[in-house]
């Protein structure tokens, strides 16, 4: 079996001739050209193994680190969404329950997560819980009774003098005040006479 050659700038983490091959000890080094490391080459291959592991400890605690930012951002998100989505609903119950005039000790019977689900279940708690609308009686009818005719006898104030006289003689005063009422007095008398 000939194993290729490689050329000697290319390194290889694991030959694909040996199945769990990979870096060399620096007891048994070798280069890409056969030969044994000297006391330099251990210490700089040495050292390219340190930097590594270093790397790798660090790539590790990166992504420990973005795994746990991650997740906390993706709860808040989560918190934030839900917040967002009750809100929404907070201000369609309170959009149907003004709309339908629910009573607020009706209001825990209304369920729905979408303003038409709102919707339809106010319907069926306003049909279940209240009375059905009383029919319109007739206006009750007063009897008629007995009512003074005020267009018998004299139309006098309560001084004993005509109203359309008195009314006049104030005007002349220039007592308008006085005059006005005893105007409101005049059309007094004439909305109990028609009625």
């Amino acid at each position: 079996m000939s194993r290729k050659r490689l050329p000697f700038y290319i390194r290889l983490l694991t030959d694909p001739a040996e199945p769990g091959g990979g870096d060399p000890t620096p007891g048994n080094a070798a280069n890409a050209s056969g030969e044994q490391l000297g006391e330099n080459g251990k210490k700089a291959l040495q050292s390219e193994r340190e930097a590594r592991k270093a790397a790798e400890k660090a790539f590790a605690e990166a992504s420990a680190k973005w795994e746990a930012e991650k997740a906390a951002l993706t709860k808040q998100a989560q918190e934030a969404s839900d917040a967002a989505a009750k809100a929404q609903i907070d201000a369609a119950r309170a959009s149907v329950f003004r709309a339908k005039n629910i009573p607020p000790e009706l209001e825990k019977f209304v369920a729905g997560s979408t303003e038409e689900e709102l919707e339809a279940s106010a319907d069926e708690v306003l049909a279940a819980f209240r009375p059905p609308a009383a029919e319109p009686s007739a206006p009750e009818v007063k009897p008629l009774g007995m009512r003074p005719d005020m267009t018998q006898g004299a139309s006098t104030s309560p001084d004993g003098g005509d109203v359309d006289s008195l009314i006049s003689a104030a005007e002349n005063e220039k007592n308008y005040r006085k005059s006005l009422e005893l105007k409101a007095v005049k059309l007094g008398k004439l909305a109990q006479i028609q009625n």
